[in-house]
């Protein structure tokens, strides 16, 4: 396994969505495309997990990014991310956006069963 510096997801991927997007006057529209990663909730109820959205960029998109990625479905993987956080009108908010410069790791969970 060929880790990059950085920051990764881990957990199971779910699968793409897609989002159509418009501005307040509907004169202009878009979508957005995300993959989604489910993450166990620590402290949680058995079985208990929260999704995560990992946004696609325009590039990523472009570069077909999202038809890449059916056979990880239900799997476990390392999904690079690189985090935007911002501030409007007093709240936070975060976007993971999909490093497409980095590529998705599928772990050998044989292997990291070995090393725990």
């Amino acid at each position: 396994m060929n880790i990059e510096n950085g920051q990764y997801i881990a957990g199971e991927f779910l699968g793409v969505k897609t989002l159509d997007k418009a501005n307040a006057d509907r004169s202009k529209t878009w979508q957005e495309i995300y993959f989604g990663i489910s993450i166990p909730v620590s402290n949680g109820y058995n079985g208990q997990s929260a999704t995560i959205d990992i946004r696609l960029s325009k590039d990523a998109i472009q570069m077909g990014e999202h038809n890449k990625v059916d056979n990880l479905v239900g799997n476990f993987v390392l999904v690079p991310v690189n985090v935007m956080a911002r501030a409007y009108q007093d709240k936070a908010y975060v976007t993971n956006y999909f490093d497409n410069r980095r590529r998705i790791i599928q772990p050998n969970e044989a292997k990291l069963q070995k090393v725990s």
